[in-house]
Formats: C-alpha cells, structure tokens, sequence
C-alpha cells in the first residue's frame, strides 16, 4: 500500500498542517507524503529561512512527543529545497492542491534523497545536526 495521499483542497493541506504543528499524529501516521505537503505548504506561505524553521520546529516537536530524537537537519533541508524547485518548476496555480498532489505523485518515493546523498555521509552525525551538501550530484 503506497502512502500517497491525493488533497483535494488547499484547505485539506492546512488542516493536515495544523495537526502537525499540535502533533496530532500518532507514530507512523504522518507519511512522508504529508511531509512533501507539509513543506509545499510552508513554503508557499514562507520564505525558504521560515519555511525551515516552521517544518523544523513542527517535526522536532512532534519526534519528542513520540520518545525519540529523530530530526535530521540534512534530510529536512534537502526534501525543503526539492520542494521548493519541484514548486518553482510548476509555475503559479491557484490551487496549491494541484502542484501538492503532482508533487506527489513525483516524488512519492523518500529513497530518491540516495540520488544524492551516500547513506554513510546521510547517515553521518553531522549531517543529522547542521545542513550537508550532497556528495552524489548536485540540485
């Protein structure tokens, strides 16, 4: 079963959002397709410098409500700035919802960061700590 999840308004996005920034989920529920909406999302409210700070805040919280420290500052910047060129590369609509949904359609798959990244360097403590250029192709 995929974890693709198809919006089917802006307004269902941000009611996903919101729970996040509550942590509203339980463990495994928030897919890494809410993330991709989560940061399109943020980004098209935000900066990039806030849109970072929102969806680093909303996963650093919701990682404590579960008993584990498992934010990564590579991982979070990297799907942010695939994010922010995929919405870039889509033009201005609407509907947030039509770029969300082919968004994640095209990136359904959180392995494509290993185009990247070599899992030693991703999985590196640095790397999980501040922001590390990729050491497999560049954006």
């Amino acid at each position: 079963m995929s974890d693709t999840v198809f919006f089917h308004s802006d307004s269902e996005i941000e009611a996903m959002v919101d729970r996040l920034e509550i942590c509203d989920f339980e463990k495994g529920e928030f897919t890494h397709t809410m993330h991709l909406a989560a940061a399109a999302w943020y980004l098209s409210l935000h900066s990039p410098e806030e849109a970072l700070n929102h969806m680093r805040s909303a996963l650093v919280r919701l990682t404590k409500k579960f008993g584990v420290n498992a934010y990564h500052e590579t991982i979070t910047c990297f799907w942010l700035r695939i994010v922010r060129n995929f919405l870039l590369s889509q033009g201005i609509e609407s509907a947030l919802t039509n770029s969300v949904n082919r968004l994640a359609s095209t990136l359904a798959s959180k392995d494509a960061i290993y185009e990247y990244y070599s899992r030693d360097l991703l999985m590196s403590e640095t790397a999980r700590r501040t922001w590390v250029e990729p050491d497999l192709k560049l954006f």
